[in-house]
């Protein structure tokens, strides 16, 4: 089990050891959906919710860099 930070609002999120990349998870705080887009390190990316039929990442968010 490894934890992670949340890109919206910075609390821990659990990784469990069965997930992987490309797995979403949610943020218990703020119930954002996350992608897991790397495992060593942890890497997550915020998923917006008009796009996560897509598979859209919010790209600002995952490198966390401001444009």
């Amino acid at each position: 089990m490894q934890t992670a930070r949340c890109l919206v609002c910075n609390s821990d999120i659990i990784i469990e050891d069965e997930m992987y990349e490309g797995d979403l998870v949610s943020c218990s705080i703020c119930s954002r959906d996350l992608e897991i887009i790397s495992l060593h390190p942890v890497r997550l990316a915020v998923i917006n919710d008009e796009d996560k039929n897509s598979g859209v990442k919010d790209k600002q968010a995952e490198t966390g860099e401001e444009e």
